[in-house]
């Protein structure tokens, strides 16, 4: 695993967006706890990131690219579009997908899917990928998430090719309201 300082991202930028397009894996900052992920269009990049967190079945989130990208891909209602205006931040909104956005085997056998955009420097280096990357948090799966990178454990670290090192993360996982049924409602 390559370790990149947060503060090297600027001189390494185009280098690790052809990394993700390579389908490679990484971890990542946010504006909540590090995250494991890869280019989510990428079914084999996607099941590197499911065999690092140990999780065969259980759908994970994306990061989008822009707003314009969750517009055109998802049913988004007045009560979504509002939702949508209090992004970036920590939360993760659960939407129906208009049509199949990402490898199957983000969010096997539904037709919905976690979409965030973080408060964090990560968004852009989306935006600038151009599509969405697979965003969960980057531990076991059921275990505790770590705060730094050098505390995630081995058997996570050895699926991943990068990780961007931004020091102690202190927070807690984002917020995930399901946009899906008849009302809005608070997943956790």
């Amino acid at each position: 695993m390559i370790t990149i300082e947060s503060n090297q991202i600027q001189s390494n930028l185009e280098s690790l967006i052809a990394r993700i397009r390579k389908g490679q894996t990484l971890v990542y900052p946010t504006d909540t706890v590090y995250g494991i992920g890869c280019d989510a269009t990428n079914k084999t990049a996607v099941k590197q990131v499911r065999d690092a967190k140990q999780r065969p079945d259980k759908p994970m989130s994306v990061i989008a690219p822009s707003q314009e990208w969750i517009t055109k891909h998802f049913d988004v209602d007045k009560a979504v579009q509002d939702a949508l205006d209090d992004l970036p931040g920590p939360y993760t909104y659960i939407l129906r997908a208009k049509q199949p956005v990402v490898a199957d085997n983000v969010a096997p056998g539904r037709d919905s899917l976690g979409v965030r955009r973080p408060d964090h420097w990560i968004t852009n280096l989306v935006k600038d990928l151009g599509k969405p990357i697979v965003t969960t948090s980057a531990n076991i799966s059921g275990e505790p998430t770590e705060n730094t990178v050098k505390d995630l454990p081995e058997a996570l670290t050895e699926h991943v090719d990068v990780a961007i090192d931004e020091g102690r993360i202190e927070g807690s996982a984002s917020t995930i309201i399901d946009y899906t049924g008849d009302e809005p409602e608070r997943v956790r």
